[in-house]
């Protein structure tokens, strides 16, 4: 799995993860928005919804969207990563 850097890394039915320290979401590309070219619309993996999605929150630097074939192994560390940022901040609260 590789970041999402670039919303043309994307072609129809490419799936796509966003993982965060709660867990992680698969989606499945569609295309550029029809009427609003700032977005894309997805299917959600969980719902079967097709949301709009914000390409900007998408790739930018500090987003953990990444595409390619799942790997639960990527995933478990990198969540694992976030919960111990989430551990820090909490720590530093103190």
């Amino acid at each position: 799995m590789e970041k999402l850097t670039d919303i043309t890394q994307l072609k129809q039915g490419d799936r796509f993860t966003h993982i965060d320290a709660d867990g992680f979401n698969e989606y499945e590309f569609l295309c550029i928005h029809p009427h609003e070219p700032a977005y894309i619309l997805a299917i959600d993996g969980l719902t079967q919804n097709a949301p709009k999605l914000y390409i900007d929150n998408i790739v930018k630097e500090n987003s953990n969207y990444y595409v390619g074939t799942y790997d639960s192994e990527f995933v478990t560390k990198k969540r694992i990563e976030l919960l111990k940022e989430r551990i820090s901040r909490l720590e530093n609260r103190l």
